[in-house]
């Protein structure tokens, strides 16, 4: 790196494949759990564009590709998992940029491109019978995993965070101490 010039610098970045670049991020102390768990399904979707190529099309394009896609559940993509791939995109972007000294430029993503009312707010709250009857058939798992579930069960109630959130979360967001 030393040998070259910014310009040469930049140009090199510019024409590494995403999904080249994806690839280096995820074995990298720099990629957070929670991008990490989404890189398989981004590698599969973003094609062979390269990071110089990234336009507001191309965003529109993925947005359109994974709505059209099923998850493996069977859904239609949420807006915020479509969301949280641009977000690990740009992050894996300002790493590389990061690595060849080089301006990252700017990924054009914005929600603007999501419908109103794409964040889905939960209205909804457990009644007192639900819970005892979940704490119930969690009692009932005949597995060792049994305390695991039971652990993120009381912690989802507790916080209020979702599976995926509990599951990805990390010994950092979590202050043991102040107990939060």
């Amino acid at each position: 790196l030393m040998d070259t010039t910014e310009v040469q610098r930049t140009e090199i970045f510019k024409d590494q494949f995403l999904k080249d670049v994806m690839r280096k991020f995820v074995d990298t102390d720099a990629c957070a759990m929670k991008h990490r768990s989404n890189m398989p399904t981004i590698l599969r979707k973003i094609g062979n564009v390269k990071i110089g190529e990234i336009k507001r099309y191309w965003v529109k394009q993925y947005i359109a590709k994974l709505r059209a896609s099923k998850t493996n559940i069977g859904s239609v993509f949420a807006w915020a998992t479509i969301a949280a791939h641009m977000k690990a995109m740009a992050v894996a972007i300002r790493w590389s940029a990061d690595e060849w000294d080089v301006h990252p430029g700017h990924l054009p993503f914005s929600t603007k491109l999501f419908p109103d009312n794409w964040q889905v707010n939960r209205e909804r709250r457990m009644e007192p019978f639900e819970e005892r009857a979940i704490v119930s058939r969690l009692r009932r798992i005949q597995y060792p995993s049994k305390n695991h579930w039971r652990r993120l069960f009381c912690m989802a109630l507790e916080t209020g965070a979702r599976l995926q959130e509990l599951v990805l979360s990390e010994w950092t967001e979590f202050d043991l101490d102040r107990r939060v």
